[in-house]
């Protein structure tokens, strides 16, 4: 037989060195009862089996790495078919028990098929097995062999056993197909992201990241050993048809998969209810790729394909993957307990949530909504400067992918290229409220805060008149509060919603002065903080100080729910169930904010507020001896 060679095996010839290996595994009653015979007694016999076998028809399966000879593959005629043998073969194998569940004999199969098809040139390889081999069966599967019947009491095994037999065949029109298949999934473009079908070419991006022991047992599957594994699970994505290629726009490079599925907990029509899975590269961690893959997903599902459900399901512990259905607006449906055993054997607690179509619906109608605000506040602001608006930016929660309806604000600023006329400043002082009047039914009008300021005035220093919108009020002021932390937001995530970007002609922040404002919110913590009150802005203090800690050691600023988790993680916090439940509250306030419950523990964290005030005074006398590298400083 022609010398085979994979990734991780070589297929050779039989020889009589290979006798004590082969013994072995023929030795093990759990080996060959699987190709009907019993286990060998002796090494004479195994002896005499290895002298028949080293005439031909059979390879002997080994180790690249020790040479170990593990099992055996054999091509022979088939007696079941009226074929040439020229033309159609049978195949058979045994692996060594130690060796079961690695995939090779999968990986020496697909070898042994692409020299039987391309090189020998068959038209047809049949297989059989017993029904109780299931181990086969997987196989089978694997390279796509296709199921032909089942030959019943075909097989009178050495016990006496009468067995039914299964008949699998390929043909080379089958084989070709698959070494060539295509997905069905449709191409999806995001701003950042390309969502596409698998093709073999994918398979050195997708095993770099299957590899990686953080990514796939998060998903409840073991990290890929060999590019030959990978290989097979991304043929079964392709042929599947349900799985998209998660790609960098810029680069094309393949940095996850994201899939919708049957959910099998659910008694639902697979045309009405699908399951949301995904694995993401852990280098592209913490940019948003994959709630943005999500989101496109989830059009997709909801407006393309008609689902009337969409579930998705986390172990308890990934956290990471709870903020990314979570952004996404899935509701959370409980905890399923010891809901899931993995490979290893461990058992998880399964976080369960699902999103209905009315829900989607309702959400994207509330995103329309909130950007029709934005369209025409930007409208009017430009209206009322008459020609001399220079530049509207949004900053904040609501470009930092964090903004909450019922307690994040729409924070903008806008720069004019002259100085505001006092009937400009009063016309834009109550813009928000001639707004909301003339259209009540749209809320955001009221998130709106900001500044409306000269550019000029506002790189001097100096300044005449500045409208300026707050929380309770609005006014017009000779100065302009607009701190560190919104100059670096504005910078950094601020997104230009009319006129020119100015940007450039800004100056960052230094790390002194992102520190000086932590200080004088540490001071308001102190004074204020001491009491708080049933609104949701009591527990707000809590990720305030969480976002201090995290600015004072990395010299930046990300937005307040993810600082929170990030002390969480950290273990910087000394109240973690305090904070824990005000991240739970910030993610859904609107379910949170009238609870009588929700309002009696608000009113009592004021000592759990001073306690990591605590915490963040000292990360601000440490932060006078040292800052962190490459923060920028002034000269």
């Amino acid at each position: 037989m022609k010398e085979l060679q994979t990734q991780r095996l070589l297929l050779r010839d039989f020889s009589m060195e290979d006798l004590d290996d082969f013994y072995t595994y023929c030795a093990n009653p759990d080996v060959g009862i699987h190709a009907g015979w019993p286990a060998h007694q002796n090494k004479e016999q195994s002896e005499k089996v290895l002298r028949r076998m080293e005439s031909g028809e059979y390879w002997a399966v080994c180790e690249r790495e020790s040479g170990r000879n593990i099992g055996l593959v054999r091509l022979h005629p088939d007696e079941r078919r009226k074929r040439s043998p020229q033309n159609a073969l049978a195949m058979s194998y045994l692996l060594a028990k130690e060796q079961w569940g690695k995939g090779y004999m999968t990986e020496a199969l697909r070898e042994v098929l692409r020299h039987a098809f391309e090189e020998m040139g068959l038209a047809l390889i049949s297989v059989y097995r017993f029904s109780y081999n299931e181990r086969s069966a997987r196989v089978m599967e694997k390279l796509g062999f296709v199921y032909e019947g089942t030959l019943r009491q075909c097989t009178e095994r050495f016990d006496g056993q009468l067995l039914d037999v299964l008949c699998f065949s390929l043909s080379r029109e089958e084989y070709e197909r698959a070494q060539h298949p295509r997905s069905t999934v449709p191409r999806i473009e995001t701003e950042r992201l390309v969502l596409r079908g698998f093709t073999m070419d994918d398979l050195a991006d997708f095993n770099a990241y299957c590899q990686n022991p953080d990514v796939g047992p998060n998903a409840g599957w073991p990290p890929h050993q060999s590019l030959e594994e990978s290989g097979e699970v991304l043929r079964s994505f392709i042929q599947g048809g349900q799985v998209w290629a998660i790609c960098e726009r810029e680069s094309g490079r393949v940095i996850g998969s994201l899939g919708l599925h049957p959910d099998k907990r659910r008694d639902l029509d697979f045309s009405s209810c699908r399951m949301l899975g995904y694995a993401l590269a852990k280098s592209s961690w913490g940019h948003g790729y994959m709630t943005e893959a999500v989101r496109a997903a989830l059009r997709y599902a909801f407006e393309e394909l008609r689902l009337q459900l969409v579930t998705v399901y986390h172990f308890a512990y990934n956290q990471r993957s709870r903020r990314v259905i979570e952004k996404a607006g899935f509701v959370s449906e409980g905890t399923l307990r010891r809901a899931f055993v993995r490979y290893d054997g461990r058992i998880f607690d399964e976080c369960s949530y699902s999103m209905t179509r009315d829900e989607w619906q309702k959400a994207q109608e509330s995103r329309r909504t909130m950007e029709r605000a934005i369209a025409r506040m930007s409208q009017s602001i430009c209206d009322l400067l008459e020609g001399s608006m220079q530049a509207l930016y949004l900053y904040g929660s609501v470009t930092m992918d964090d903004f909450q309806p019922g307690w994040s604000d729409i924070d903008l600023v806008c720069f004019a290229s002259s100085a505001l006329a006092e009937e400009q400043a009063q016309k834009l002082l109550t813009l928000r409220q001639q707004l909301l009047q003339q259209e009540p039914g749209n809320p955001y009008y009221r998130s709106f805060e900001g500044v409306i300021v000269s550019l000029a005035e506002f790189l001097s220093g100096h300044f005449t008149r500045v409208v300026y919108w707050g929380t309770s009020g609005q006014r017009i002021l000779s100065s302009c509060p607009f701190d560190a932390f919104a100059r670096y937001e504005l910078l950094n995530t601020g997104r230009l919603v009319a006129g020119e970007d100015i940007r450039d002609q800004l100056t960052p922040p230094t790390y002194s002065q992102l520190r000086q404002e932590i200080i004088r919110h540490d001071r308001a913590i102190r004074s204020y903080a001491v009491q708080t009150d049933e609104t949701l802005y009591s527990c707000g203090w809590l990720l305030d100080i969480a976002r201090g800690i995290y600015t004072l050691r990395t010299g930046e600023v990300i937005a307040k729910t993810k600082a929170g988790e990030w002390a969480l993680q950290q273990g910087l916090c000394p109240v973690e169930k305090e904070l824990e439940r005000a991240l739970q509250v910030r993610r859904s306030p609107l379910l949170y904010r009238d609870q009588p419950e929700v309002k009696r523990w608000l009113c009592t964290l004021g000592p759990a507020v001073q306690r990591f005030a605590d915490v963040l005074e000292k990360e601000i006398a440490r932060s006078q001896r040292e800052q962190p590298k490459g923060a920028l400083e002034s000269t």
